[in-house]
């Protein structure tokens, strides 16, 4: 029998399986030297929400991508890559790559120790 935990992680590529395996990895070894950093419940949602943004068609279209700040699950980059082309945002990404050479816009998030409870 394929237990739950095989099949969430079917949909998932081998280098974002990787990305979240060393995330526990990490807070498993931070939690063993009494350096843990933020909550059990703030992480455990990260990490959920990691693995959906992975599993995500737009994610995987390469509409936008994730990338955690020094490995930092409470911490990430997200570039917008494409919006929808009737959007008023379609246009202004025209415009910042003919302007400024850049193909997204980067949106920076850093969650506190609270998150989901306080944004």
């Amino acid at each position: 029998a394929v237990s739950k935990k095989a099949r969430q992680d079917e949909d998932l590529n081998t280098e974002h399986l990787q990305v979240l395996e060393r995330l526990k990895a990490n807070q498993r070894r931070d939690y063993m030297k009494g350096t843990v950093s933020g909550s059990v419940q703030a992480t455990d949602r990260l990490m959920k929400e990691l693995r959906d943004i992975y599993k995500s068609p737009n994610f995987k279209s390469g509409a936008y991508q994730v990338e955690l700040v020094n490995d930092s699950l409470y911490e990430w980059n997200v570039k917008i890559l494409r919006v929808d082309s009737d959007s008023p945002l379609a246009t202004d990404l025209v415009t910042l790559r003919e302007r400024e050479g850049k193909d997204h816009i980067l949106l920076s998030f850093m969650f506190k120790d609270s998150f989901p409870f306080e944004p």
